[in-house]
Order: C-alpha cells, then structure tokens, then sequence
C-alpha cells in the first residue's frame, strides 16, 4: 500500500525517537511484569468462601496527603474575601468526601460477584459485569460493563519497588481479581453477609465536614 503526502517529510528528532523507544520499552517491560505477577497469583490463589480486600498504608499515606493539601488552603489563606471563604468551603467539604473513600475502601468477593462499599450503602457488581481490574498510574480502577467504573488512587514509587522487589498493594489486587474474572473457577464459593461487605461511610463524611464548618466559622467570628 502506498501513502502519500502532501507536506515534507521531516525526520523524527532524535530526542523524540529516544524518548518514544524508551515508553515501548517501559510499556514490554510492564506487560511481562504483570503477566509474571499474573501467573504467580493464579497459582498461590485458594479458593475460599468470602475474599476481602482493605485500605491499607498506602491508603492512610494519601489520606493524609489529601487532608494535608486541604490543610493547606486553610493556613495560606490569602484574604478573607467571600470568593475565598466559599472556595475554602469547598475544598473542605470536597475532603470530607474523598478521605474516609481512601483510608475505609473494601472490596468484598462471594460467589455473586464483588462489593464496594461507598457513602451511602455497598454497591454490588456481578462478576459478568465486571469487565476489569488493573492498575493505571497511581489509579487502582475496576472497569464496569455500564461504565460506572469505581478508582481509588494512593501514592508509588515503582524505582523503590524493583529496587525492593516489592508489589504494590493495588498490583496485588488487580491480579487477583483479574484471575478471579478470567477463571471462574478460582472465585469464592459462599455469599457474603451484610457486616462483610463493608458499612457506609457517610457518617465519617459528615463528621469531617461539620468539624471542617466549624473551624472555618471560628476562623471568621475570631
């Protein structure tokens, strides 16, 4: 098949071609990493009634990450302009949010599919709905036939994993649950109850997001 083109042709720069080879081979490297990682969880899988995975410490680190940066806005606060106390409001309430998401998240495994726990009650995904689990970036994501996906992002250092050999959580994970969709047969064989799969985490929200009001409403009358 010939192309044509109606512009010059300009080579690609030599930096440009470097740093592209370098992403194809940090992309090949990935790949066989994960496939290895793949094959040794399928092989270490039991097979139980109930499976649960937890927040952990990375978790907790970007918990506090996010209060920190919220933190921020409160003690650089540049002037007490009503723009500037409705974006600190939000920027509070948006961390009331998002904090007990990261330091309470639990995925429940049973033989009917998984279940997220999430502010207002659990929510439940047949395994033929869920497509996939894999990590991007600092993102650990479960891909959902009708495009509800559900993400939970927390801090990694993959220089300090190979140098450790170490397995980011959300690595683990995401290969255990995509041996979970690929095999049917390596899925849990009971049904959960309802304590196993996690309580709502609004209440935490609404703590946070009154003791938030509050400091701002002192902040203001002092």
């Amino acid at each position: 098949m010939a192309e044509w083109s109606t512009g010059p042709v300009r080579p690609l720069p030599e930096g440009a071609a470097g740093r592209r080879l370098a992403r194809e081979e940090r992309a090949a490297v990935r790949k066989a990493r994960d496939e290895e990682l793949a094959e040794a969880v399928r092989a270490e899988i039991a097979v139980v009634p109930v499976r649960h995975w937890r927040a952990g410490a990375v978790d907790r680190l970007a918990g506090f990450l996010t209060a920190l940066w919220c933190a921020g806005y409160f003690l650089l606060a540049i002037d007490d302009s009503l723009w500037f106390r409705a974006l600190l409001l939000l920027t509070g309430l948006l961390c009331a949010v998002r904090v007990p998401v990261k330091l309470r998240w639990r995925v429940t495994a049973d033989r009917t599919g998984i279940w997220l726990n999430r502010l207002r009650a659990p929510r439940h995904i047949p395994w033929g709905d869920l497509r996939a689990a894999r990590r991007e970036s600092f993102e650990l994501q479960l891909r959902v036939r009708d495009g509800d996906n559900w993400a939970v992002a927390a801090p990694r250092w993959p220089w300090l994993q190979r140098r450790r050999q170490l397995t980011h959580p959300y690595d683990a994970l995401a290969a255990e649950l995509s041996a979970m969709i690929a095999d049917p047969a390596l899925r849990p064989t009971g049904e959960s109850g309802a304590k196993e799969r996690g309580r709502p985490l609004w209440p935490f929200a609404v703590i946070l997001g009154i003791a938030w009001i509050a400091v701002l409403v002192t902040r203001w009358l002092s």
